[in-house]
């Protein structure tokens, strides 16, 4: 009991947080979309240069699958309203 007392003087006592800054959504669907180009460039590169011309096949699908899968989440979070988890 002790301790919730105390618990309570030292939350009354704390000065009222300010409210945290937050990124603007336009700046994150920005980056997003660019970051998401960006990515389907890197896809498309490995894509022609491991795969197509010869130089690695199975790390040149691995990274191809992995650009397009990072482009894609980039994309779709671009598309949200600036949340990236929905709560259950």
């Amino acid at each position: 009991m002790a301790k919730k007392n105390a618990q309570r003087k030292d939350d009354s006592e704390r000065p009222a947080e300010r409210p945290r800054r937050s990124m603007p959504r336009w700046l994150r669907r920005a980056i997003c979309f660019a970051g998401s180009v960006f990515l389907m460039f890197c896809a498309v590169y490995m894509f022609f240069i491991m795969v197509i011309e010869g130089y690695g096949l199975p790390i040149g699908i691995v990274g191809t699958i992995v650009f397009s899968a990072m482009a894609i989440h980039l994309f779709r979070a671009g598309l949200t309203d600036g949340q990236w988890r929905v709560e259950r």
